[in-house]
């Protein structure tokens, strides 16, 4: 992902301190595995409410995730945090 867009903000908001706008609803499955060690630890189909445009620039390697209907998704991260120890692969905690 090279580029996000957000057209709709919230209100800036405290969490113990640290000030960040409301952006986006997320509604954890019932079922999302937290401990990392499930069969869903790979990828859990999850809608988040938000207004946002993510752009991918061309001739860039995309990363896509096909579920077991056939349904393609592509996957995107965005960081601002550096971690030498992190890889496109990371496995799932056994």
């Amino acid at each position: 992902m090279d580029r996000i867009t957000a057209f709709k903000a919230g209100d800036v908001r405290s969490f113990q301190g640290l000030q960040a706008r409301w952006l986006a609803v997320l509604s954890i499955p019932a079922e999302f595995d937290f401990s990392g060690s499930g069969a869903g630890c790979f990828y859990t189909d999850t809608v988040i409410n938000r207004d946002t445009e993510w752009l991918f620039s061309a001739g860039k390697p995309v990363h896509q995730l096909l579920d077991p209907e056939g349904r393609v998704y592509v996957m995107q991260a965005y960081s601002h945090i550096v971690d030498d120890t992190l890889t496109p692969w990371t496995p799932c905690r056994r």
